[in-house]
């Protein structure tokens, strides 16, 4: 992590507690805040510096006056074991609907559309490159050198920022490019935030807590927001945040709003939950995302036997099955026939020879 990225995470945290100073207690209460990341350096030195801007030591929290921060603790789970937010559990059911997906034509034909592209990378890149996947993570090494004032070198120009940044544009919209992949990837997350809420609503006496904050990174950020219907086909930057907020309003009516804050330089945008109003009652907000929220993330992202074979493969399989039974049953018939023959006249001593 950069020491400007550092300082723009503890900028986040300051303008977090300017915007929910009145939900936050002056000191920190592991009682109001619960902060997760996933396992990586990078995000979780991100949610340290964002927590310092949040939360500087007071009164008796201070316990050097000549460092002006005191440790939080960050909760992660390791990624292959973490199926809520950092995602990379593995669930064969996404890896077979995301494999039929690249297969589509669908995406083959947007595949297509950067050959030109491919065939650069490819001849100077040092790399095979064969997905759309691959290509934006060119883009995304070629972009942050040239945010660095480095030189980029003369093959790059004729892909360099376009048409790479088409690719990356869709490398972020894939993984949940429809419902089925949206609730596999992100629906655990999706309902771990629908819950912090209702049980937000329901607990009596109320929950002091008041803010769940996540780590994780740009891909997450996309995946929630395509998830939730209101993705705009634009690379999140550098300290993207989405807000998933829970109102009161004076009748006691719970609402959700829902801002993304992509730069530091402008106010976040409201986003509107497809067939909702920006400021979306609970209840609805609920109904609309059944679809993406799973219950038994385990039990769905297991697939058949059958279903994780090809049609072809099925067909040869059952061709041996028949085989094999076919040369077992020849296999009795033959038996049997030389005991019945054997059974009915065997040579005496007697006989002549």
């Amino acid at each position: 992590m950069t020491n400007k990225g550092k300082e723009q995470q503890y900028e986040l945290g300051q303008w977090l507690r300017n915007r929910y100073d009145s939900l936050l207690t002056q000191k920190y209460s592991r009682e109001v805040i619960y902060v997760r990341s996933t396992d990586v350096d990078r995000t979780l030195m991100s949610a340290e510096c964002n927590l310092a801007g949040m939360f500087p030591p007071k009164e008796g929290q201070i316990w050097n006056r000549d460092i002006p921060w005191q440790p939080i603790p960050v909760h992660t789970v390791p990624e292959k074991l973490d199926s809520v937010l950092a995602a990379k559990k593995p669930c064969p059911a996404y890896e077979e609907e995301f494999q039929k997906l690249l297969e589509s034509d669908e995406i083959q034909k947007i595949n297509n559309s950067f050959i030109e592209a491919y065939k650069i990378v490819n001849e100077n890149a040092g790399e095979l490159v064969t997905t759309i996947e691959r290509l934006a993570w060119v883009y995304n090494t070629l972009w942050i050198e040239n945010l660095y004032n480095f030189t980029l070198p003369e093959w790059t120009k004729p892909i360099f920022p376009e048409p790479l940044a088409e690719a990356s544009k869709y490398s972020f919209a894939l993984p949940t490019w429809n419902k089925k992949l949206a609730r596999l990837k992100t629906g655990l997350l999706v309902k771990e935030m629908i819950g912090n809420m209702k049980h937000k609503k329901e607990t009596k006496p109320k929950t002091r807590r008041n803010l769940n904050l996540y780590s994780a990174h740009d891909s997450t950020v996309a995946n929630l927001l395509n998830t939730l219907g209101v993705y705009n086909m634009i690379d999140p930057p550098y300290i993207a945040c989405v807000m998933m907020e829970l109102r009161v309003n004076s009748s006691g009516d719970h609402h959700v709003t829902l801002f993304y804050r992509n730069s530091s330089t402008v106010e976040p945008f409201l986003l509107t939950l497809p067939g909702c109003s920006p400021v979306c009652p609970l209840d609805q907000f609920i109904r609309l995302l059944e679809p993406v929220t799973i219950d038994d993330w385990d039990s769905e992202c297991q697939v058949s036997i059958l279903s994780s074979y090809s049609m072809l493969t099925v067909i040869t399989l059952g061709v041996l099955g028949i085989l094999v039974c076919v040369l077992l049953t020849s296999g009795v018939i033959y038996w049997l026939r030389r005991k019945r023959s054997t059974y009915w006249y065997r040579k005496l001593k007697t006989d002549n020879l």
